[in-house]
């Protein structure tokens, strides 16, 4: 490393610089700094704020996520914002996408995106499809040549290998004339919209069972760019400071809540792999200043085996209450959460002002320096130029470095916005159900295969297009081989269905019960996602209906509806017989007097064989009800 270099490195840090994405927007014509220019940049600012805005999307840094402010670069004024992307580099296309939109709706406008860390992030994505004139120049000589107009990538190709650099407006002169060294190349656009395309078709949230104090309910419901921002905090402090003695909301883990939390992605992973630090190095490491009667008894309801997608929500829970607590403790003097009280109309319109005159001084302006704080100090009716813009834009690397929220509540600190939070009860008598398994998302998105299953997945693929038309020449004799034994695997396998069982071998054949299995299939008829279809707990019922499975008359042959028709009408005409109470005591005592009357009979008539035909008890009873016998037959009287 070269000498002075640590300390270079150690001020990019400390300045924040570090995974850090700069789009600065210049309208032409670039080089005047007239009050209608300067009005018209504000207003480009308000637009283009509220179009990234609309969009919902978990930025890392949690707030209002980029804003854009006015900024002057050697005399120059344009539109800056900066993005700490951090770790997700999602966040990094997510907005070169955005401002690319909002360049294909504003023809007149020039992009350009320089990552801190990086440089040209542009040509980095596309670097297999660049001119071999960008590896000629080198990269520190491709500064200020690539921009964004009309929704595409504009490359600007050097004078010469040997006059490579190029200023900024010296780039924005050959843009706005349309110079011959101007290029759009459609293969370096294709590469940054399959980027972009990737990132917008991606799912970014992931719904997940967490367990917090009733106190913290209101913020998860109303302010998710607030658990965005504890989320943060906890990655960036868990691995350096120890939980505090006596936390802010130490004092709430006695009333603790089920909740569902739509987290971004990035967010949950954070609070479900930090490991580094030892108070929280193991799944279920609860640190002491958290630990109470409640939380304790929450952990072991989250350890039952039966309900694991609970398994994390106390642990997501005392990680976020924690990242809460590191920002009112430790972000008290931090730079991204000082108060800005200070950042009234007045100090706004002293940065413009300022910015005003260094451009008035660098570019030729027909109206003289300061005319902005003349007309403030002028007052809207008598101020010759409608400053209502300039009071809405905000300024800049001075105000925005200092506010967490510029846009939607400026002059407020994090802080202050939390405590707020805090301050709103959720009513004693709601009630919160712990979340099944529908109102949560897998985590199959989370799990990375090991070094061995990355090296079987980059063996199994073609190394090149001689290789697969190999394997296609082969006629797939593979995998119809592996297709076969597959099959063969499936029919000499044992059934773990029930009501399947399956003897060893294909001499005897499959014995299945009916009832099970129409049962099986009325429940997959009728589910309606995967956790429906779970058969143990599936009874048998033996009174089944053709309509129980929703079928149509048009769907089966005569013979089947016909079949089916006389079984329904059979079963029918047993249940009007036979009618069935609730608790069945009628059929058994109408099934004990037919057995008791049938034994009574049985006893007559070997009373009457055992005669023969002569006086016995036997026929005497039965002539007292009437009937003689006569040779074997019964005659009534």
């Amino acid at each position: 490393m070269e000498e002075g270099s640590l300390l270079a490195e150690a001020l990019k840090r400390e300045n924040g610089l570090e995974n850090t994405l700069i789009v600065d927007i210049y309208l032409p014509p670039f080089e005047i700094a007239s009050p209608e220019h300067l009005i018209a940049l504000s207003r480009i600012a308000i637009e283009i704020n509220t179009y990234i805005h609309s969009e919902i999307y978990p930025w890392l840094i949690g707030g209002d996520g980029p804003v854009f402010g006015i900024h002057e670069t050697g005399g120059i004024p344009h539109l800056r914002t900066s993005l700490c992307y951090g770790v997700s580099v999602a966040d990094e296309w997510k907005l070169i996408g955005l401002c690319g939109q909002y360049s294909s709706q504003n023809p007149i406008l020039a992009m350009e995106f320089w990552d801190q860390d990086d440089g040209q992030v542009l040509l980095i994505q596309s670097a297999h499809e660049l001119p071999a004139w960008v590896d000629q120049i080198g990269p520190p000589n491709c500064r200020h040549r690539c921009w964004i107009l009309r929704g595409k990538v504009n490359l600007i190709a050097p004078f010469s290998d040997t006059d490579a650099f190029l200023s900024i407006p010296q780039s924005l002169e050959l843009l706005r004339s349309a110079s011959s060294l101007v290029e759009c190349s459609p293969t370096v656009n294709n590469a940054i919209q399959e980027r972009v395309a990737r990132v917008n078709s991606a799912n970014h949230y992931h719904r997940g069972a967490v367990v917090v104090p009733r106190s913290v309910v209101h913020m998860l419901e109303t302010r998710p760019d607030l658990v965005d921002a504890a989320c943060l905090a906890f990655s960036e402090y868990a691995t350096t400071h120890a939980p505090l003695n006596q936390p802010p909301l130490a004092g709430t883990c006695e009333d603790w809540v089920w909740m569902v939390h739509r987290f971004g992605r990035t967010h949950y992973s954070m609070l479900r792999t930090v490991t580094a630090a030892p108070y929280w190095k193991a799944e279920d490491t609860i640190p002491s200043v958290y630990q109470s009667v409640e939380v304790k008894r929450l952990k072991r309801q989250c350890n039952v085996q039966g309900t694991p997608h609970l398994r994390h929500a106390l642990q997501l829970g005392l990680r976020l209450v924690a990242g809460l607590d590191y920002i009112l403790m430790h972000r008290v003097n931090d730079s991204h959460t000082n108060d800005a009280k200070g950042w009234g109309v007045e100090r706004r319109v002293q940065c413009w002002s300022r910015i005003e005159k260094a451009c008035s001084e660098c570019r030729v302006s027909a109206t003289s320096p300061g005319w902005l704080l003349n007309a403030w100090q002028q007052g809207p009716n008598e101020a010759a130029h409608d400053l209502e813009p300039i009071l809405k834009c905000p300024v800049f690397q001075e105000e925005l470095k200092n506010q967490f929220t510029p846009l939607t509540q400026p002059e407020k600190p994090i802080t202050t916005q939390i405590r707020s939070e805090l301050l709103v009860k959720v009513p004693c008598n709601r009630h919160f159900e712990p979340p099944t398994p529908r109102d949560v998302d897998d985590e199959r998105w989370m799990i990375m295969p090991d070094e061995d299953g990355l090296e079987l997945y980059a063996n199994a693929r073609p190394t090149s297009r001689s290789q697969l038309t190999s394997d296609e020449s082969n006629g797939g004799d593979s995998a119809l081989s592996d297709m076969l034994s597959g099959v063969q695997s499936f029919m000499h396998g044992k059934s773990t269905i029930e009501g399947v069982s399956h003897q060893i071998g294909l001499t005897r054949p499959l014995s299945i019960d009916p009832t099970v299995f129409l049962n099986i299939l009325h429940s997959t008829l009728q589910a309606e996602c995967a956790d429906d279809l779970d058969f143990t707990r599936i009874e048998k019922d033996l009174f089944f209906s053709k309509d129980d499975y929703q079928l149509d008359d048009e769907e089966g042959g005569d013979g089947v509806d016909k079949a089916m028709t006389d079984v329904m009408s059979a079963m029918d005409n047993e249940l009007r017989i036979r009618p069935i109470s609730e608790n069945g005591s009628k059929d058994v005592q109408q099934d004990e007097s037919v057995r008791h009357n049938a034994e009574i009979l049985t006893n007559l008539l070997k009373s009457l064989e055992a005669g023969h035909g002569k006086p016995s008890p036997a026929r005497n009873i039965l002539n007292e009800m009437g009937l003689d016998v006569l040779d074997g037959h019964f005659e009534e009287e």
